[in-house]
């Protein structure tokens, strides 16, 4: 699977946003990437959902 790659910057646009709720442990560590990226929680978070999305394997249940 590829890698994930969070790049640091200092602007980040953003063409707007709705709630999402996560686990507190997952929180926590997404706070931990953005004080050591420099990056916005939103773009953190978008950039691992883009990154889900378009990796992701859909298999049937059984």
């Amino acid at each position: 699977m590829k890698e994930l790659i969070l790049t640091k910057a200092s602007n980040s646009a953003v063409s707007g946003t709705k709630p999402v709720f996560i686990d507190i442990e997952l929180h926590k560590q997404i706070k931990e990437l953005k004080e050591e990226t420099g990056l916005p929680i939103t773009t953190i978070v978008n950039t691992f959902l883009r990154y889900g999305i378009d990796n992701v394997e859909i298999k049937d249940g059984e």
